[in-house]
């Protein structure tokens, strides 16, 4: 009886069909509706796949092999939506278990050519540009970008959840970027728990060393209260400085000026749902959210190039967790403050 049994088990398995996985093709898509799914246009994408395609694409022939333009649309859409179970349903037509994996590949691949996409200028020209821009937006002049640090949200290890507590109460990445005035991407710093002060990480990131030893052109950074006031960094004038209406304008033009960081965080955010609280923490390892993070830098850049922003996605709020800098009295070098002091007479006096 119980071979009998088996075997009607195996004609059912036999019998039963296939059911047909439905995938979406980005062919029937128009250009508003790839963008509002992938956060791309279509040429993008598939620019993005002739990079990643030995990584996406299955080695062999199989009829069930998920093929690589698949993955990595059910890549994209979860780094828009925040969420495996819509995007399993309606663009890859597998289990989120699997997607996981097919994530795994196109980050691993973004992050690994990151600097294809996220750098500082490599010309003189390019860093005039970058001065230019910024002096349009508030009238200060050999600005090389804003920095600022912006708090993405994550689900910690257990043995290490007291570093990943912010100031906020919540578990988090801090993460340091610094933009240009047409909000795209210079340089980001995505390795640092919650609990770091940001100026701590800019003391031991990379552009520090940078500036100190004198590797990046003249000019400065705008930076909050919550960074020291250096030749390179400066900060908004404190309220016992401002002496008339010179320095007045200063901090009115700096406020304006750096306020781009803000909209950028404001714009990533949204652009990128998983990376915004409202679309949950990320339940990965620090170690895959910071790649995760970088991947979304990456194709923010690349939205960036095209204008891939104001015409289709609507005005951005500020982000979801606005953290007052923590206000440390740095001292104040000498010659970092006369030759700010210089500039504000020069540029916003009478």
């Amino acid at each position: 009886m119980q071979g009998e049994r088996e075997a009607d088990n195996a004609e059912v398995r036999q019998r039963r069909p296939d059911i047909p996985r439905v995938r979406l093709d980005i062919e029937t898509l128009n250009e508003q509706q790839v963008f509002e799914s992938f956060r791309l246009n279509r040429e993008k994408i598939y620019q993005l796949y002739a990079l990643l395609q030995d990584r996406l694409e299955s080695q062999g022939y199989s009829s069930r092999a998920v093929p690589g333009m698949t993955k990595l649309l059910g890549a994209l859409h979860f780094l828009a939506s925040g969420s495996f179970q819509v995007t399993g349903g309606i663009v890859t037509g597998v289990h989120k278990s699997t997607l996981s994996k097919h994530l795994s590949k196109v980050i691993d691949g973004l992050y690994d050519n990151c600097r294809k996409f996220i750098f500082f200028p490599t010309s003189p020209r390019g860093w005039r540009d970058v001065k230019r821009d910024f002096f349009l937006l508030g009238g200060i002049p050999n600005v090389l970008g804003a920095i600022d640090c912006t708090h993405i949200a994550l689900r910690p290890p257990v043995r290490r959840e007291i570093i990943f507590r912010n100031r906020k109460h919540f578990h988090s990445l801090n993460v340091q970027i610094i933009c240009d005035a047409n909000m795209r991407i210079l340089n980001v710093v995505a390795g640092f728990p919650g609990s770091s002060h940001d100026a701590y990480i800019l003391r031991n990131s990379g552009v520090w060393r940078l500036f100190e030893t004198n590797q990046m052109p003249e000019g400065h950074l705008l930076a909050d209260s919550a960074y020291p006031l250096k030749k390179w960094i400066w900060t908004p004038l404190k309220e016992n400085q401002v002496v008339g209406p010179a320095e007045l304008r200063y901090n009115e033009a700096h406020i304006r000026t750096r306020a781009i960081i803000e909209r950028l965080f404001g714009v990533l955010k949204m652009r990128f749902r998983c990376l915004d609280r409202s679309g949950g923490d990320l339940q990965f390892s620090p170690e895959k959210a910071i790649k995760i993070i970088v991947a979304c830098c990456c194709l923010h850049n690349m939205a960036q190039e095209h204008g891939m922003l104001n015409d289709l996605l609507p005005t951005p709020q500020p982000p979801g967790e606005i953290f007052e800098p923590d206000v440390i009295n740095h001292p104040q070098p000498l010659n970092a403050h006369l030759e700010r002091s210089v500039t504000i007479q020069e540029f916003f006096s009478d």
